[in-house]
């Protein structure tokens, strides 16, 4: 990109807001076992889409909930033999009674005190939430309610999962609930870190002296959010993996299905097709089948995630999702995946390097007089001698590439048009009030902020330019403009305005003369011709904001009168367009 494409890209920047795309990331179901009593759950999905009184409709003997604040300071006494107190390190919900309740929803990364009605048979409640980034803090002025997001079959001891927690297991004190009334020894009751197993999702007490944002041997660090959000535009997402133990770790990556959308949420209308790049040289490798990274001792690495947004199908606005699990050591981490199908619609700027010119030209027969011969039998004209440079690649290089300027706006129907000129800025909607717009006519723009508004033009299209490039406006695909420049037109390059014999009037400037007689129409055939797949070094946003190919023009009309037709000029090179603002419309005047 040229230095003014850059200057102007980051003034749009600045100036004009883009669509910002919310996302919903996979969805995933978790069971929690309850008993009735008190119990204790840790969440690893984010159900916060819906309020706790939808979650527990179909669960009537969910009597209350208690969120556990850990960020929150109490000077009373933290005691788990005790009911729970309403300090600040605590948060109510109570079934039907919203004035005693101060949350409302299920949150990811967070401990909970369930009570279930007196009686009731032990049963499974289950929650679908969102798959986000895992997360535990310790507070080391009392008890913490924790979680660890470990796999379901054959999970670790506490002893073996904590060794690199930087936690003494010889002085913390290690709780679970077991259903029941609160009974100091009983519910909550001491458990032994050297034989108890791990239950994923279910929440523990542990009373422990050392600071820790441990959860597991493996810490899984989402280098933007909480989960892998590509939105609209982006084709890479990055993780941080840290192996905390001192020992080597084999990871294992993979591909699940998404869970199907709650009521009232985005559907899901295909699997995320994602590739994995350990490191970045590394080639990226589809996920379709697991695939395995060792890390030595204390390793930190950055892994890239590459989203093949050319396969998306569907239609735009089409969600895709999936759950990137990343396994090791009886460590399972769920993470959310989603991306939406991009719209092309907005402005584009884009340099052309014309790197090759030639002629594209055929000599055939002609009688005395100058009139082309055809032949009688198919009726086509008389060829003598093929002169045709123009095929692909064959065109004579020029010794330094020629710049070019385009502007191209798309619509939400995919419909391009090439431009000379527009305007950005603050428009006026005739009632005092502005908002940031495209326009051709400058009259359009707020006269009170003219000095933020910027204007761009193409040096090589006549004035007030708007021809279409038609529909389809994306990768792999071509697109024609057609631009002519009439025989008087002050654009044309055989018009001189102080030049009798090039102003297109007789000796005596009585009379206009016509097309061919002092100048010639000139006609110029541009075709866009979109590359199918991302050149080398296009970067993650190649496919969605930023597109390249090659450049073709065929300019006619410069020959003499009576020239065959189809001899013309060809010049060819490479583009790269940007999209610079999102705005899928032209502000016209009313």
């Amino acid at each position: 990109m040229s230095y003014l494409l850059q200057k102007s890209a980051l003034r749009i920047g600045l100036l004009l807001i883009c669509s910002i795309t919310t996302l919903k990331a996979q969805w995933k179901s978790e069971t929690y076992e309850l008993r009735a009593g008190w119990n204790a759950i840790h969440p690893f999905v984010d159900s916060s889409h819906a309020t706790l009184d939808e979650l527990t409709e179909s669960y009537p003997d969910i009597l209350e909930v208690w969120r556990w604040q850990p960020e929150r300071f109490d000077a009373r006494i933290l005691d788990p033999s005790l009911p729970p107190v309403t300090g600040v390190e605590w948060g109510i919900w109570r079934r039907d009674l919203p004035t005693e309740s101060s949350f409302m929803r299920l949150e990811a990364n967070t401990g909970y005190l369930v009570r279930v009605r007196e009686g009731v048979a032990p049963f499974s409640f289950t929650v679908t939430g969102l798959a986000v980034e895992a997360d535990v803090r310790f507070r080391t002025d009392g008890l913490n309610l924790v979680g660890f997001p470990v796999g379901s079959e054959n999970p670790p001891r506490f002893a073996q999962y904590l060794a690199a927690s930087g936690i003494s297991l010889f002085t913390a004190e290690f709780l679970q609930y077991i259903g029941g009334e609160l009974a100091e020894g009983l519910n909550p009751r001491p458990l032994s870190p050297n034989v108890t197993r791990i239950n994923r999702a279910q929440g523990y007490w542990i009373r422990a002296e050392d600071f820790s944002r441990f959860y597991g041997p493996l810490r899984v660090e989402v280098d933007r959010g909480d989960f892998l959000d590509f939105g609209d535009e982006s084709q890479s997402e990055r993780l941080v993996l840290t192996n905390l133990e001192d020992r080597e770790l084999e990871l294992t990556f993979s591909l699940e299905a998404s869970d199907l959308a709650p009521a009232g949420q985005t559907p899901i209308d295909a699997p995320l097709p994602l590739q994995v790049r350990p490191s970045f040289e590394d080639a990226a490798t589809s996920l379709v089948s697991p695939y395995s990274v060792t890390m030595s001792a204390g390793q930190v690495l950055v892994v890239e995630l590459v989203l093949d947004r050319q396969s998306l199908g569907g239609s735009v606005g089409d969600l895709f999702a999936s759950l990137l699990v990343i396994e090791s050591e009886g460590e399972r981490v769920n993470l959310g995946a989603a991306a939406v199908k991009a719209s092309p619609a907005g402005l584009w700027l884009g340099d052309v390097q014309i790197t090759q010119v030639g002629s594209v030209r055929k000599a055939f027969a002609r009688d005395s007089s100058g009139n082309t011969l055809f032949d009688e039998d198919t009726g086509a004209p008389t060829l003598v001698e093929d002169f045709t440079t123009g095929a692909s690649g064959e065109l004579p290089q020029v010794s330094r590439p020629y710049p070019l300027r385009m502007i191209v706006h798309v619509d939400e129907d995919t419909d391009a048009t090439m431009l000379s000129h527009i305007y950005l800025g603050l428009l006026s909607d005739g009632e005092g009030a502005t908002f940031a717009g495209l326009t051709l006519d400058e009259s359009l723009l707020d006269q009170a902020e003219l000095d933020s508004a910027t204007r761009l033009s193409v040096a090589h299209l006549p004035l007030d330019t708007a021809v279409s490039l038609g529909m389809n406006f994306a990768a792999g695909s071509t697109l024609l403009a057609s631009v002519e420049v009439a025989h008087d037109s002050l654009d044309n390059p055989f018009v001189h305005t102080y030049h009798p014999d090039h102003d297109n009037f007789d000796a005596r400037y009585a009379e206009e003369l016509d097309a061919g007689q002092e100048s010639f129409k000139v006609t110029r055939e541009i075709t866009l011709i979109f590359d199918a797949t991302a050149p080398e070094s296009a970067g993650p946003n190649w496919g969605s904001t930023f597109l390249t190919g090659t450049y073709r023009e065929d300019v006619s009309g410069l020959f003499r009168v009576g020239a065959a037709t189809n001899n013309f000029i060809r010049t060819q090179g490479r583009f790269a367009l940007r999209r610079v603002s999102s705005i899928p419309e032209i502000t016209e005047a009313p």
